[in-house]
């Protein structure tokens, strides 16, 4: 596996399935190794039920690029909610558990808060022209669901790093983007 050697962004991903009593996490990486017939699984980060506890679980290490977003792969991280937020919110517990590991993640990578997006906001990329026409295609997703809201998601964030929102022209089109998700329920 290539190294991944710088982090810009890190994406937000849903798995679409319900969240069960079982691991659903190694199924994800089952399904990964066996039919995508990848070396391991394409996210560096979990976070699922769990015995009835939320855990953040190690997917593909964080030193490796992953195999989660065309086209950003080899500058990303890449973070997997198990739970589908397209027909239901993320429970507290789970949302808290993000929260943490971004704050982490933020921390010691220094990414910056307009560059931590859930998966369908490449449209904005692609929008704003900083991603081509054809990762755009690539990644026409709903994930983090339609159900989740990415401009919650980095208000938190701001708020917990005790930082102001930034004030660019991505972060504003990221959250007008989200708000028309989230209120449309479509992308």
């Amino acid at each position: 596996m290539e190294k991944l050697l710088k982090v810009e962004y890190i994406v937000i991903h849903h798995s679409a399935t319900k969240d069960g009593k079982v691991f659903d996490w190694n199924a994800i990486r089952n399904y990964h190794i066996n039919v995508n017939k990848w070396k391991d699984i394409g996210y560096h980060f979990g976070i699922e039920n769990i015995n009835d506890s939320v855990e953040i679980l190690i997917g593909r290490l964080p030193i490796y690029i992953g195999a989660h977003t065309y086209g950003l792969n080899s500058i990303s991280l890449g973070i997997c909610v198990i739970g589908d937020y397209d027909n239901e919110n993320i429970p507290n517990d789970k949302y808290q558990k993000l929260l943490k590991l971004l704050e982490y993640l933020i921390n010691v990578y220094n990414v910056k808060l307009d560059k931590v997006i859930g998966h369908r906001e490449i449209k904005v990329l692609y929008d704003l022209q900083m991603v081509s026409y054809e990762v755009y295609q690539q990644n026409i997703k709903t994930c983090p669901g339609l159900n989740f809201s990415m401009k919650k998601l980095r208000q938190d964030i701001c708020k917990i790093l005790n930082v102001r929102e930034p004030n660019t022209i991505l972060y504003r089109k990221l959250n007008e983007y989200d708000d028309y998700v989230i209120k449309d329920k479509k992308i």
